[in-house]
C-alpha cells in the first residue's frame, strides 16, 4: 500500500461495515494511509440521530482500541421527504463522490459480505435483469474494495462478537416490502436452516461469479461489434444509433442493443422486451418494409428490409 493513500470507507454503523473498518485499522497495511470514513443518515428515519450517534461512537471506540488515528469520520444527511431506497442510495453515492473529487480518493471500500452479493444477483434475477450489461460511458476514477466479499453474515456477526464491537441495524431492514429484505429475511434464513449451508452460499456465489465473467466476456464481443458496425447520431433531443446487422446473429442482435442502451442511455431492457422484438423479426412484421417496436416510452427499434439496418431511437436525452 502506497504511503501517504487516501481511502474512502462508507460505514452504515451495521455489523457488516464496522467488521470492515475494524479489519482495516488492524491492518497493517493500511497504516500509512488516511482513511476518510463517511456515514449517512437518513433525516426521516426515526433511529436516523441515535444511529449516527452509535456510528460515531464505534469508530471512536475502534480507533482508541487499535491505536489507529489517521481517520476523519465524515457524517452527512439527506434532506429529502420520505426518500425511496434507491434515493438514498443515490445520496449516499453525491456525498461520496463529493470526497472521492475533494481528496483525489482511488479506492472506496464497502462492507459488502458474501450474503449482500448473492441477494444483488437474486434481485437481478427476480427482475430479469441477470445479464443486464451495463457499462459506465464515463468509467470510474476509483476502484471499489470489498475485503469482506468472501465472508458470510453469519462469520461477520461472529467477528463482532469476537472483537466486542458495538453496531446497529436500521430498523428499515426489517420492513418486507421490497424484494431485498424478503430475500435478507426470508430467503436467506431458510437457506440457513438447511445443513451444509455455507456450502449451498458458496456454490450460489461461485456460479454468480461465473456469471459475472461470461457477462464480461460478452461485454467485450459487444464493444468491438460496436466500435467496428455501429453509428451514434444526435438530433436535438433523439438520439439515433444505425446498426449493419447483415453479418450478425439475432442473439448477438439483441445483447448488443442491451448494451448500447444501458451504457449510452442508462436505459435497461428486460429479456422479455428484447424477445418481443425477436419474434417480431421472424414473424416478419413489417409495414412498408419497416419493422417498429416500442421497447419503452423512450426507446423504438426500427427495422428495415430494404437497408438492412437497425436502428435505435431514444428520445429524452
Amino acid at each position: 500500500m502506497e504511503v501517504n493513500k487516501k481511502i474512502l470507507a462508507l460505514v452504515s454503523g451495521g455489523p457488516d461495515s464496522i467488521c470492515m473498518l475494524h479489519k482495516m485499522f488492524t491492518d497493517s497495511r493500511y497504516n500509512d494511509c488516511y482513511i476518510y470514513v463517511l456515514h449517512v443518515i437518513d433525516n426521516n428515519s426515526e433511529s436516523a440521530f441515535e444511529l449516527a450517534k452509535v456510528t460515531a461512537e464505534s469508530v471512536l471506540k475502534i480507533s482508541e482500541s487499535t491505536g489507529f488515528t489517521n481517520y476523519q469520520l465524515e457524517i452527512k444527511s439527506s434532506e429529502d421527504i420520505s426518500p425511496s431506497e434507491t434515493r438514498m442510495r443515490n445520496i449516499r453515492k453525491k456525498y461520496a463522490m463529493e470526497i472521492i473529487k475533494q481528496f483525489n480518493i482511488s479506492e472506496v471500500y464497502t462492507g459488502h459480505h458474501m450474503n449482500d452479493e448473492i441477494e444483488n444477483k437474486l434481485i437481478s434475477i427476480f427482475k430479469n435483469r441477470i445479464n443486464n450489461l451495463y457499462l459506465n460511458k464515463n468509467p470510474k476514477t476509483y476502484q471499489s474494495i470489498k475485503i469482506l466479499s468472501d465472508m458470510t453474515k453469519e462469520k461477520v456477526i461472529q467477528y463482532c462478537i469476537d472483537n466486542n464491537l458495538n453496531s446497529t441495524i436500521d430498523k428499515s431492514n426489517k420492513d418486507n416490502n421490497n424484494i431485498r429484505n424478503i430475500i435478507r429475511n426470508i430467503l436467506m434464513p431458510s437457506i440457513y436452516s438447511l445443513n451444509d449451508h455455507d456450502q449451498y452460499l458458496n456454490s450460489l456465489n461461485s456460479f454468480f461469479n461465473r456469471n459475472n465473467e461470461l457477462n464480461n466476456l460478452l461485454n467485450i464481443n459487444c464493444q468491438k461489434f460496436i466500435d467496428d458496425n455501429c453509428s451514434f447520431i444526435y438530433c436535438g433531443n433523439i438520439a439515433i444509433v444505425e446498426i449493419d446487422n447483415q453479418d450478425i446473429s439475432i442473439e448477438m442482435l439483441k445483447e448488443v442493443i442491451r448494451f448500447i442502451l444501458a451504457r449510452e442511455f442508462n436505459i435497461h431492457v428486460t429479456s422479455e422486451n428484447l424477445n418481443q422484438f425477436e419474434k417480431r423479426y421472424f414473424n416478419e412484421s413489417f409495414i412498408n418494409g419497416e419493422l417498429s417496436y416500442s421497447i419503452n416510452a423512450n426507446c423504438i427499434i426500427y427495422y428495415s428490409q430494404k437497408t438492412e439496418m437497425l436502428t435505435l431511437q431514444v428520445t429524452g436525452k
